[in-house]
């Protein structure tokens, strides 16, 4: 016989412990990391959906190559990994909660860790599956740059292996804005002012402050109710503003793999699968929104 609790947490964000997940729109699944006050996913975005559902244009994997998503994200243009916006710190392609990071946000992170001249070394990933060698690096802070190269508008692409190239939200023209980078063999971070926007570039995205951001889980409880049937090992959901609209849903296990998934109207029963004591994901797609809980199963 399982145990099944059922516990809230805020949308696209699970904390195990002192390690906190998030879900983008697709489903993707990202650890993060926290230095000083920063709260910064750990790896590139991979997403290929706005948070709305749409779809995000001018956006490629290396080498327009798909085995490279999973470690090295997707390449964006600067104006689909900011959405068309000009304004600092707009979300554009990062989760809900979160948003692209503008200069001084990048340069906070670098005098937390040191300064813009030595803090890449304490950055970067040491896998040198990642990057050519030789390396320089010692990932002390858990950031995990990764030499994901770039794309200029997705159809020439240069320098995987020993460069890692991140936008920020800042703009400097209507053709132009800042990025960051590192290399294989320093230390150091360097800033480039004049980076023409078709470029492609990885996007690593930081968290919002606490500050005016709505509690998800007002959000989830105004529009479904969770029942649980232990004897049955199930969970039934109900929707609280049944306008006909078809609901997705899907259960997830941390590392993104699916278990369950479907469709409903009004109501749905989950028999959950013979799955393993442990910490799983219900993500509920409702009018082009993705809402979450967290499922504990325990025997």
């Amino acid at each position: 016989m399982k145990r099944i609790l059922l516990l809230l947490f805020s949308a696209l964000v699970i904390t195990l412990h002192s390690q906190t997940i998030v879900v983008d729109y697709d489903g993707n699944v990202y650890p993060t990391v926290t230095i000083g006050t920063q709260m910064w996913l750990k790896e590139n975005l991979r997403s290929v959906h706005y948070t709305d559902g749409s779809l995000i244009g001018n956006a490629c994997w290396y080498n327009n190559n798909l085995s490279t998503d999973t470690t090295y994200g997707k390449l964006y243009q600067w104006d689909a990994a900011m959405k068309n916006s000009q304004t600092e710190m707009t979300q554009g392609v990062c989760p809900t909660d979160w948003h692209l990071p503008k200069d001084a946000e990048w340069i906070q992170l670098f005098n937390t860790v040191s300064d813009s001249n030595n803090c890449a070394f304490a950055l970067k990933d040491t896998n040198t599956t990642f990057w050519t060698q030789p390396l320089i690096a010692s990932n002390s802070t858990g950031f995990s740059i990764v030499g994901g190269g770039n794309g200029y508008v997705c159809s020439t692409f240069d320098l995987m292996g020993t460069h890692a190239e991140f936008w920020t939200s800042t703009e400097i023209s209507s053709t132009e804005a800042k990025n960051w980078s590192a290399n294989n063999q320093s230390g150091a971070m360097f800033r480039h002012y004049n980076q023409d926007k078709p470029n492609g570039f990885s996007v690593r995205c930081v968290r919002n402050t606490p500050a005016g951001i709505r509690d998800p889980e007002e959000e989830f409880n105004e529009n479904f109710i969770v029942y649980i049937n232990k004897s049955e090992n199930s969970i039934l959901i109900s929707s609280q503003n049944n306008t006909g609209n078809i609901v997705g849903y899907c259960i997830l296990a941390v590392d993104g793999k699916i278990l369950s998934s479907g469709n409903f109207i009004s109501k749905k029963e989950i028999i959950l699968p013979d799955v393993a004591s442990g910490i799983y994901i219900l993500s509920l797609l409702n009018n082009h929104e993705r809402l979450f809980k967290k499922l504990i199963i325990s025997r």
